[in-house]
């Protein structure tokens, strides 16, 4: 597909988490309510670092789909051709698209074409992408740099993070809570792990999850994370190395991954794992962990 007819529209805003800024552009004016609350703490006046174009479309362009297919799982179909990603939402119940998005081979520059305006005339969209979730719009930038977005709490403590790695129901909220009721929480339950320009590792806030109270755009480092278990003591367990990939890969936020996709997932979460510990965090459900970490505190 071919770009430059699609880009003469205004700019509606301009956002920025992890690194990356998204300028974002549509043929449909954006009112204050169009995007969820949320994103007010990442909005940004002019653009900056690394720049991501996304565009926004009321109609459906005539849609020649390449033969490559990367991912089928309903309603999303995932083709690839010359580097270029194009995903494809299908209503189940009527069988047509809906949805067509065409990302280009650097993903730096996305085009969202819907086929009808109701998603941004309905208000308080959750996300950038407007029908789905911006892990589509994070995870190519994301695995390009090394990194990987991983069900987890990260809390703020001045100079790093703490990094709680668990799926819905371990424990994330309750061991965040421990840390008061005035702890920054920069995300309570996806984050983004980069590398960072010293050699080490970064933890970023970004608005990918649907809690708009504890969300925050921040960058903070991180050089461990904490698989948490629930117990009646409270103590930490270092992991060997090969226990703590398969943790970190079973707790990997995947979105609608192909194979390389995933091997780029994988490397980086192997490259993270070599240079940083990682611990099972046995906690009391009325406390303890405070403790347990002091000698990072």
């Amino acid at each position: 597909m071919e770009f430059e007819p699609f880009r003469d529209i205004p700019c509606v805003g301009i956002f920025a988490a992890a690194g990356f800024c998204f300028s974002v552009y549509s043929e449909l004016p954006a009112e204050e309510d169009t995007f969820a609350h949320k994103m007010e703490k990442f909005r940004v006046a002019e653009p900056f670092e690394e720049q991501v174009a996304v565009y926004h479309h009321f109609t459906l362009p005539e849609i020649h789909l390449p033969e490559k297919l990367l991912y089928d799982k309903s309603p999303w179909r995932v083709f690839e051709t010359e580097g270029m990603r194009h995903y494809v939402w299908t209503n189940l119940a009527t069988d047509t698209v809906e949805f067509y998005m065409v990302v280009s081979e650097n993903a730096h520059e996305l085009h969202c074409f819907h086929y009808n305006e109701k998603l941004w005339r309905q208000k308080n969209a959750p996300g950038l992408l407007m029908r789905t979730s911006d892990h589509l719009l994070f995870l190519p930038l994301i695995q390009q740099k090394g990194g990987f977005i991983l069900h987890s709490s990260a809390v703020d403590r001045g100079d790093h993070a703490i990094v709680m790695v668990g799926h819905s129901g371990s424990g994330k909220s309750t061991a965040t809570n421990h840390f008061g009721k005035d702890a920054v929480v920069i995300g309570e339950d996806r984050n983004i792990i980069l590398p960072a320009k010293d050699g080490g590792y970064q933890v970023c806030g970004s608005w990918i999850h649907y809690n708009e109270d504890r969300i925050h755009n921040l960058t903070r480092k991180v050089d461990g994370l904490y698989f948490l278990k629930k117990a009646e003591k409270g103590r930490l367990e270092p992991l060997p190395e090969r226990v703590a990939l398969y943790e970190t890969l079973s707790h990997v936020a995947r979105g609608l991954a192909d194979t390389k996709g995933w091997n780029a997932t994988v490397d980086g979460v192997q490259k993270f794992i070599k240079k940083n510990s990682c611990f099972y965090l046995h906690f009391e459900k009325d406390g303890g962990i405070i403790k347990l970490l002091n000698y990072r505190i």
